[in-house]
């Protein structure tokens, strides 16, 4: 009997828990998609610098205070702490993907797929896909990497460390 009402509480804890995630994951995406394209850019480069430890810059000081009186737009959460940043790799696929037609996204969605199923892409899944790497590599460079790689080389280096 203890047992059943145990398990009830943690499954209801787990829906709640759940729940909130998925709204502060909209709330983020809200908030750097009211963000410009360069005020974007320069939060994912401010993002990467807190995570090294390196104190911001003014101009990197006031792109993260953009991002948090952006996201204070939105009910609920006061957010003036650094840990509040958005993930590094999360920001830059929205920067990424956030003017991509629906289209194209169901191209890249179907090439992924196909590749899966171990399909041979068409010709315009396989140039949609030359395109969306070129553009992440592109992304990437501007937040400070040299690649994609070396992103997730950072990403796993910084979490590993403890770092957030």
């Amino acid at each position: 009997m203890a047992g059943a009402n145990l398990r009830r509480r943690i499954e209801a804890l787990e829906k709640s828990v759940a729940a909130t995630q998925r709204t502060e994951n909209a709330r983020v995406r809200g908030a750097l998609g009211h963000l410009g394209q360069e005020t974007l850019q320069a939060l994912i480069r401010a993002t990467v610098a807190a995570q090294e430890g390196r104190e911001l810059r003014a101009t990197e000081a006031a792109v993260v205070q953009a991002y948090f009186s952006a996201l204070e737009r939105g009910p609920g959460m006061r957010c003036g702490s650094m840990r509040n940043l958005p993930d590094t790799s999360a920001a830059i696929y929205i920067a990424l993907l956030r003017d991509v037609a629906v289209e194209d996204l169901m191209v890249l969605r179907d090439a992924a797929r196909a590749e899966l199923w171990g399909v041979p892409l068409a010709k315009h899944e396989l140039e949609m896909q030359q395109a969306h790497a070129t553009a992440l590599a592109r992304e990437c460079q501007m937040a400070g990497f040299p690649s994609l790689e070396a992103l997730q080389c950072w990403q796993a280096r910084t979490q590993g460390s403890g770092s957030s």
